[in-house]
């Protein structure tokens, strides 16, 4: 029996070894010659595994490798004999092709990265990697800063806020958008949507759900909507000034208001007629100005409650108050010469509560003094004693003719008389 050669075993391993030597060595002088020229950049949106970068792909040589010309390079640039990227204004398809590492895909070419604010194409390439510390993001078509970048206004902002120290910040979600409690909010306040203007903000006809409220004077702002009062002045909620663009009679403060033609405006004391928009007492003719208004119906007749107005709006003319241009600038009385006084017996009325004392407006449109029992039932009454027996003077409807329309036939609410 032969022994175990070891000479004939060591050859094979020894031919083996250099084999697996030789391998490497060629895999690693490939690796190499991609990687000297220019770094790989495994950022790139081209990067694939190292072997295939390290020669080609269907489309042409990698960024470092050699060549002849630039039809060989998946770049289209050949410079020095090696595949570099395409300089500025260069063509490309996509940002890897760039040195700047931007390409601008509306016309093919390598661009510059947009700053702060300018316009990005959709992605982060095209914002600058050198500008503000390299923490610009696109965010809608613009170019802003992440959460912890310096900043001046809310606006440069991917979070819309720019905090206190001066740092952006994700302080919470914008004035009136929906949210369940304060801490979503920017201004800090989560209110139940009630109303569809002022400090409680309604998006919309949407009167379920809770939404931000806007910011109080001081506070940054990038627009005026976002304020609860005043205008957006140089990135601050601030007071509005005469001639200012409005939204609303919340945008002007102080006591101007915003005129049909969204200006603010200053009244002149006493200027302002019934039912228009006031700030003050003293810009109404009637020297009030207040939520609550005498309700009327469609012919101008109150039923003397009175109801809420959202806005701050003139009262109507009291009795003696000087102003009106007609009956209906009056709160309950007649227009007489430019003053607010009750029709006297014999004068005209379309409701009785016009009708000075104890005179009634009867059928016929006229003021009267009822003799005592002697109004018919559904006749106008202003106390038992006036109506005729086993009638009581209680509230009903009865018509007359109007004092506006004076063919015309309307129906009033007012105390008459009925069966008891």
């Amino acid at each position: 029996m032969k022994l175990f050669d070891s000479r004939r075993c060591g050859g094979v391993t020894a031919t083996r070894f250099l084999f697996v030597g030789i391998i490497l060595a060629v895999f690693g002088s490939l690796l190499l010659a991609a990687a000297s020229p220019l770094d790989l950049d495994f950022v790139d949106d081209e990067a694939v595994d190292l072997f295939a970068r390290a020669t080609s792909n269907s489309t042409g040589k990698f960024v470092g490798l050699s060549c002849k010309s630039s039809d060989e390079c998946y770049s289209k640039n050949c410079e020095d004999g090696i595949c570099q990227r395409q300089p500025l204004g260069g063509p490309c398809f996509k940002g890897a092709n760039c040195a700047t590492r931007y390409c601008d895909l509306s016309d093919g070419s390598c661009r510059d990265p947009s700053r702060l604010l300018g316009v990005c194409g959709g992605d982060n390439e095209s914002c600058s990697t050198r500008a503000n510390g390299g923490q610009l993001v696109c965010d809608g078509n613009f170019c802003k800063l992440k959460d912890g970048a310096a900043c001046t206004r809310d606006k440069v902002c991917l979070s819309g806020s720019c905090g206190p120290n001066k740092t952006c910040v994700n302080a919470g979600l914008p004035p009136d958008a929906r949210c369940d409690g304060d801490a979503d909010c920017q201004s800090g306040k989560c209110v139940y949507c009630q109303e569809t203007h002022g400090f409680t903000n309604c998006m919309g006809d949407d009167y379920f759900g809770s939404f931000c409220t806007r910011f109080p004077l001081g506070h940054t702002c990038d627009v005026t909507k976002q304020c609860d009062v005043g205008v957006c002045r140089f990135g601050k909620c601030s007071s509005s000034k005469v001639g200012d663009t409005c939204v609303d009679e919340f945008t002007c403060t102080g006591d101007q208001l915003c005129s049909p033609d969204k200006k603010c405006i200053l009244p002149t004391t006493a200027s302002l007629k019934p039912l228009e928009h006031c700030a003050s007492d003293k810009q109404c003719i009637s020297q009030s100005c207040t939520h609550r208004k005498l309700y009327r119906d469609e012919n101008g007749i109150s039923d003397l409650f009175l109801e809420y107005s959202d806005e701050l709006i003139c009262a109507y003319l009291s009795t003696g108050q000087s102003g009106c241009d007609s009956t209906s600038d009056c709160a309950t009385d007649l227009c007489k010469s430019g003053t607010c006084e009750p029709a006297q017996v014999g004068e005209e009325c379309d409701v009785s509560y016009r009708c000075a004392g104890s005179s009634v407006c009867g059928s016929d449109g006229i003021c009267y003094n009822p003799p005592a029992h002697s109004v018919a039932r559904h006749s106008a009454c202003k106390s038992d004693d006036d109506c005729v027996s086993g009638t009581t003077c209680r509230t009903g409807r009865t018509s007359r003719l109007s004092l506006d329309q004076p063919r015309r036939t309307i129906q009033t609410i007012e105390t008459i008389c009925q069966r008891a």
